[in-house]
């Protein structure tokens, strides 16, 4: 029985950054994704990497960047951990970090909403 756990970590060799374009000599994937932050376009990397045909030399593998849908739902995990530490500070009525954070989780909810729309209508059209 395989251990459904166990983190699989891959060191890429003059990786692209796809927010600048600029090459980095070396990144580490896990589980197939790489993720950091990027300093000259001051945003995160957040890339699927899938194994490309490779030769002997281990050539570097190929790399796609995620989906839309895939980023929101990412962002939106992170909103709702705000969600859940801001409602530990106390008086809901008060708090307006929690608020904020409510409305944020709205916000990218109705996005997730219409994207999966969106691709449910691109896949019917198919």
């Amino acid at each position: 029985m395989e251990d459904s756990t166990r983190i699989e970590i891959t060191r890429i060799d003059n990786f692209v950054c796809p927010a600048c374009g600029e090459v980095i000599r070396q990144v580490v994937a896990k589980n197939g994704v790489v993720k950091g932050w990027c300093h000259h376009a001051k945003k995160e990397i957040n890339v699927v990497v899938s194994k490309a045909t490779t030769d002997e030399n281990n050539a570097t593998p190929e790399v796609k960047p995620m989906s839309l849908l895939e980023k929101l739902k990412k962002e939106r995990e992170k909103v709702l951990r705000d969600v859940v530490s801001a409602r530990e500070d106390g008086d809901l009525r008060e708090n307006s970090a929690y608020h904020a954070a409510r409305e944020q989780l709205s916000i990218l909810d109705d996005k997730i909403r219409r994207e999966e729309e969106r691709l449910k209508r691109e896949n019917y059209a198919k």
